[in-house]
C-alpha cells in the first residue's frame, strides 16, 4: 500500500484529505506543521507528499526545499494563492504539481495517482565521492570497501555533504537541516558531529576523499585529485 504524507495546519483539511485518500486505497501520514513533516520523513517511508503552502513556522516552500536536499519523492503543493509567480516559485523549489484551493477531491486524487505513476519504482540513489560510498536506503556507508559504523546524525550530515560534493555548507544550514526539532542549539553541535565523522573517516587509510573545513564559512566533502 502506497503511503501519502499530507501536511496542513488545518485539522479539518487534514481529515478531509485522509478520508479521500483512504477511500482510494492509500495509507496516510498526517502532519500539522512543516517541522512535523520533516520529522516524519526521517522516520517513515512515504511515496508522495501533499504540502500546503501557507503554514505558520516553516511554510510549504521551505519544507519543499528541505525535502529536496535528501529526497526525490513526488511533491504536490496546495495553496489558496492563484498568482502565476506563486506557482512558478513552487515549481522552482522542487514541487512536481500545484493545485489551488478550493479543489475537487477527485481531481486531487487523479493528480496524485499521476505523480505516483510517473515516479514508478523509487530510484535507489547511491552516493559516491571517490572511495566513499553511502547508500541512504540501506543506511550503509563504506570507505575503500570497509564499512563505517555511523550514528544517525553522522550519516545525515554526510548525506547532505555528499549530495553536492564540493559545495560549502554553512554551520547554520547544517544545523537547520539536521536538528529541525531542536531548540537552543548552536554551531558547536555541528562542529562536534563533523569532528566525530572525520575521526571515523581517518581510521581507514584513503587517498581521494576529504571532509574539509572552510574557515569562516563551513564544511564540504570533495574528491581529491
Amino acid at each position: 500500500m502506497q503511503r501519502i504524507l499530507f501536511v496542513d495546519d488545518h485539522p479539518a483539511m487534514l481529515s478531509l484529505l485522509q478520508q479521500v485518500a483512504q477511500a482510494e486505497g492509500y495509507a496516510c501520514l498526517l502532519a500539522g506543521s512543516g517541522e512535523e513533516a520533516l520529522r516524519l520523513m526521517r522516520k517513515e517511508h512515504v511515496d508522495a507528499v501533499v504540502l500546503d503552502v501557507m503554514m505558520p513556522g516553516m511554510d510549504g516552500m521551505e519544507v519543499c526545499r528541505a525535502i529536496r536536499t535528501h529526497s526525490d519523492v513526488p511533491i504536490l503543493m496546495l495553496t489558496a494563492r492563484t498568482e502565476e509567480r506563486d506557482c512558478i516559485e513552487g515549481f522552482n523549489t522542487g514541487a512536481d504539481d500545484y493545485v489551488t484551493k478550493p479543489f475537487p477531491p477527485r481531481e486531487l486524487m487523479v493528480r496524485i495517482r499521476a505523480l505516483l505513476r510517473r515516479a514508478g519504482k523509487p530510484e535507489r540513489r547511491v552516493l559516491q565521492v571517490g572511495e566513499l560510498v553511502l547508500d541512504p536506503f540501506a543506511h550503509r556507508t563504506t570507505l575503500c570497501g570497509a564499512e563505517l559504523k555511523l550514528t544517525k546524525k553522522e550519516e545525515g550530515l554526510l548525506e547532505i555533504l555528499m549530495r553536492t560534493p564540493g559545495k560549502v555548507f554553512t554551520r547554520e544550514e547544517l544545523l537547520d537541516r539536521l536538528w529541525t526539532d531542536a531548540v537552543e542549539l548552536n554551531d558547536r553541535a555541528v562542529d562536534t558531529q563533523v569532528r566525530r565523522l572525520r575521526a571515523k573517516l581517518e581510521e581507514i587509510p584513503h587517498e581521494h576523499v576529504a571532509l574539509t573545513t572552510v574557515w569562516g564559512l563551513g564544511y564540504k566533502v570533495e574528491e581529491k585529485p
